[in-house]
């Protein structure tokens, strides 16, 4: 049975939405005509609905306890509901009056192989894979064909669903009432414990491959689909932590750190870290301490105190070198090479990224040397070095692309962005936005989301919309509040510029205003806006002036050196050569002239150029 969007919980026509509110408000009132069932308990309700997954039978006997009890203290009680779903009406066959009946009713019609199977399914936190239902119950030596019987079986019956997912694959899913009823079977047959600890060990390798894959491809499609175990996931960490395999804990915390930084929920990173690392003297392997390091130190840079996360990164790679574990006292390197870039120390960090990269042969692509670019451009980009960081940023980006690390190349987006803004390149800026707009609605990370907004308000600022910045940076700032994580530096200090400079120029009743029209908007609605009003800016674009040939096509002096350079017939590698930057710059340098020029080859461009007399 239906259920409204849980924002809508508390509006108005609520009930026209939700098929299962209105059965149960309907028995609740047939039990007890004055139970307070009124619009604010309309939360309560759709929570109970929810958690007996809209089973009409299921909430039927819920609202049967509303002869005693409100409907959150209803809520409240269904950590064990088929306790409290009983005593349905008494003229209805036995196995209706309540939920354990009905449910045994079916689960007593089963073959017992079924049945076995039917128990270990019951394990799962949320919806799982054929691939992780042949690990689980592998040990009841089933052939795969017999293992398609039961599934078959199970669905057949009512037992399991099928969930179709995005990549045309199918998943399953247990109710939350049967589970319940499963576990208890399960517990009874003595086969908690063994199918607990299959369980952890099918997702905690799970999880070391998919963050091992993620490393190289960091792209949406492997994200949505750690997305669909993530419950799965928290469980096997509770189950390694109850069953003191600390190696495993340690490293599987290290892995899922990785995937929620991705998703921007570090906080809780944390928390599954810090836990880990209590026990790291208990581990008997260094590189499983080393890996859960490092993970803390990731999520610890995130919510801002860099200089700790230095110290984590540091002893992460002190530990892997004395393991012998090369890979992650690479990794332990390069991103405390990173840190030290925002901690200021500048120099050390290029040093240390440049011997890093020089040391090891472990870098098989070219997503670590992706990091270490957009570190260098940040250190250019805070020594005012502003067409060095653009040309270091673009480096980055198009190593990330080439690996199909599409989200690992946001940062450098991010960046890019601003560095075109302060240059006036406001065309490109509004195109580089957009990109990042594109790829950050599928990172689903709120708090890097915030940066992105943050930076369409920038923009905004410099094409003298303050109303439009100030709403945006009021909607960036709830973003961050939200996930409870702090803008980065160098970023942060120049949002805090541009935007004191935005509300100079705007009233204050209208400041607080535009602070009101975003307050209630959720991640993607933020996003829609921040879209709009993009948008809607294209025509305050300014066009330069036409007195001379450099200034009509907004060629910075670099771009009139790769141009003059290009006319003469050089390749990007002899330009490079010439000008002592990498080849990526110059492809960089060179798509940006073509598109101020609207040059379609290197041919047309030198020819515009000599009759604008640009060169």
């Amino acid at each position: 049975m239906t259920l409204p969007p849980a924002h809508e919980r508390m509006e108005g026509d609520v009930l026209g939405k939700s098929e299962a509110m209105r059965l149960f408000i309907a028995r609740a009132l047939a039990v007890n005509p004055r139970a307070a069932v009124g619009a604010a308990s309309f939360p309560a309700i759709a929570g109970i609905c929810e958690r007996l997954d809209g089973l009409p039978l299921a909430i039927e006997l819920a609202a049967a306890r509303a002869s005693v009890l409100t409907p959150p203290a209803i809520l409240a009680r269904l950590d064990s509901s088929l306790h409290l779903l009983t005593q349905g009406a008494r003229d209805q066959p036995e196995r209706q009056q309540s939920l354990r009946g009905a449910i045994a009713w079916s689960y007593d019609l089963l073959l017992p192989k079924d049945q076995a199977i039917f128990r270990s399914l019951s394990m799962f936190s949320e919806s799982f894979s054929y691939e992780a239902v042949e690990q689980i119950v592998q040990g009841q030596t089933m052939t795969g064909l017999n293992l398609l019987d039961s599934l078959a079986t199970l669905v057949d019956s009512s037992l399991v669903r099928l969930i179709p997912t995005n990549d045309n694959e199918i998943r399953y899913r247990m109710l939350e009432t049967i589970k319940e009823f499963g576990r208890e079977r399960l517990l009874e047959a003595g086969e908690l414990e063994p199918v607990r600890h299959a369980q952890a060990m099918y997702f905690a390798d799970l999880a070391k491959q998919a963050v091992a894959q993620l490393h190289n491809v960091a792209n949406d499609t492997l994200l949505d689909r750690l997305d669909q175990d993530l419950g799965n996931f928290r469980q096997a960490l509770t189950t390694l932590n109850n069953l003191e395999e600390w190696d495993r804990l340690l490293h599987m915390s290290g892995d899922i750190a990785w995937f929620l930084f991705y998703r921007g929920q570090v906080i809780e990173a944390q928390g599954w870290v810090e836990n880990a690392l209590q026990h790291a003297h208990q581990c008997e392997l260094l590189g499983p301490q080393a890996w859960a390091l490092i993970g803390s130190g990731l999520t610890t840079q995130v919510i801002g105190d860099v200089s700790r996360s230095w110290e984590l990164f540091a002893k992460a790679a002190e530990i892997a070198n004395e393991g012998g574990e090369e890979g992650y006292r690479f990794v332990a390197t390069n991103l405390r090479a990173g840190a030290m870039v925002t901690l200021g120390r500048i120099d050390e960090a290029a040093k240390l990224f440049e011997s890093n990269l020089d040391r090891t042969g472990h870098v098989t692509h070219s997503a670590w040397l992706a990091h270490a670019k957009f570190h260098l451009g940040i250190i250019a980009f805070q020594q005012d070095r502003l067409e060095d960081a653009g040309g270091l940023f673009a480096e980055s980006i198009e190593l990330d692309d080439q690996d199909e690390s599409y989200l690992d190349a946001i940062d450098a987006l991010q960046y890019l962005s601003l560095v075109q803004i302060f240059q006036q390149q406001l065309a490109n800026a509004g195109k580089t936005i957009v990109e990042l707009l594109d790829r950050l609605e599928l990172r689903k990370s709120d708090a890097d989301l915030a940066i992105g907004i943050a930076i369409v308000a920038a923009y905004l600022a410099r094409l003298a919309d303050a109303q439009g910045a100030v709403r945006l940076f009021a909607a960036a700032n709830q973003l961050r509040l939200q996930t409870g994580l702090p803008f980065p530096e160098p970023a942060s200090t120049l949002f805090i510029s541009v935007q004191t400079n935005a509300e100079s120029k705007v009233p204050a009743e209208d400041i607080e205003a535009q602070r009101q029209s975003v307050r209630f908007l959720t991640a993607p609605e933020i996003l829609a806006t921040a879209r709009d009003s993009l948008a809607s800016s294209a025509g305050r674009v300014p066009v330069a002036a036409a007195s001379s040939g450099k200034l009509k096509f907004s060629l910075t002096d670099r771009e009139i050196d790769v141009l003059r350079l290009i006319a003469d017939g050089l390749t990007n590698e002899q330009i490079a050569n010439a000008l002592f930057i990498s080849s990526g710059t110059v492809r960089t340098h060179a798509a940006n002239i073509f598109g101020k020029l609207n040059a379609r080859t290197r041919t047309e461009a030198a020819r515009i150029a000599l009759r604008n007399g640009l060169i």
